[in-house]
């Protein structure tokens, strides 16, 4: 006695199987690439973006004009006065290149390279 042919749509073929176990490890090794790309490789990009996003500068000066009392003495005027930043990490690396860059700066301010210390460069104002 045989057993009954069945119908093909009821047959068990193992190369499918396969062939899908091979699609599925194919997609999620694409994923786990992508995943590795953006963790480990463009971790930085991504924390750039993510400080400019919640950092703005913003310098808004405010003239106000000037202030009288009520029998046209001046209380407040606004004179003006400016900042000079020297930010220590956009300097060359060439020690002559930052002295001729401090030169120009006292030249242009007319204060010396050498005067003062630190807590009066805070408190100095140019005018």
């Amino acid at each position: 006695m045989t057993a009954p042919n069945l119908p093909n749509s009821t047959r068990f073929d193992a190369w499918r199987l396969f062939v899908l176990f091979a699609v599925i490890l194919v997609i999620l090794t694409i994923l786990l690439g992508r995943l590795i790309s953006l963790q480990v490789f463009g971790s930085q990009n991504w924390i750039d973006a993510a400080v400019g996003n919640y950092t703005k500068d913003i310098s808004s000066p405010a003239p106000r004009g000037i202030i009288y009392d009520r029998n046209g003495y001046i209380l407040a005027r606004n004179i003006a006065s400016y900042n000079v930043t020297i930010i220590p990490a956009y300097l060359p690396d060439d020690d002559a290149d930052i002295q001729r860059i401090y030169r120009s700066v006292s030249d242009l301010t007319g204060i010396p390279v050498n005067e003062g210390t630190l807590d009066e460069a805070s408190s100095l104002r140019l005018v």
